[in-house]
């Protein structure tokens, strides 16, 4: 099996925790702490509060290697954790996108963007092009997006609503 996260996350861990999000608190949590040897960043989340550390390892040689240093990044007073209804919002006032990727796959037809990865895997053999489940799931249903009036989306009010928890 291919491994089909982009290397630039590949150093990336989430993490649940039981601590309010200060760096003395994660700094407790996490140094000494047996931590897998290609992570470098953390992202905790507490409650509805989220926070970003750095993590430097003992070594990389092992499998799992104790934390040497934890440094805050954001703590949750920068960070806020978006939730997929809020994607399209936050790429179209934080990026400058014209439209979010879910409002883009509305348009372009969840069903056509299915087609179009198939084809894509079936011409490159390359698992990167592989369809998520969760876009399989949507065009099984027949929600492919405007032109049958529901997809990422809610089509049939106005404005269109996400259709967030309905995945």
């Amino acid at each position: 099996m291919v491994n089909v996260v982009p290397t630039a996350y590949r150093q990336v861990s989430v993490a649940k925790v039981d601590v309010a999000l200060t760096e003395q608190n994660l700094q407790q949590l996490f140094l000494g702490r047996e931590c897998y040897r290609r992570t470098r960043y953390v992202v905790m989340h507490h409650g509805d509060d989220t926070a970003l550390i750095e993590v430097t390892l003992q070594g990389t040689e092992a499998l799992f290697s104790p934390a040497v240093a934890v440094r805050l990044l954001a703590g949750a007073q920068d960070t806020v954790y978006v939730r997929d209804p809020d994607i399209d919002t936050a790429m179209c006032l934080g990026c400058g996108h014209p439209m979010g990727p879910f409002t883009l796959l509305d348009v372009v037809g969840n069903d056509t963007t299915l087609r179009i990865a198939d084809i894509m895997v079936g011409e490159y053999k390359d698992a990167r092009y592989e369809a998520p489940a969760l876009l399989r799931r949507l065009v099984a249903e027949g929600r492919y997006g405007r032109k049958s009036g529901k997809g990422f989306y809610d089509y049939s009010v106005d404005p269109p609503t996400p259709m967030a928890g309905k995945q």
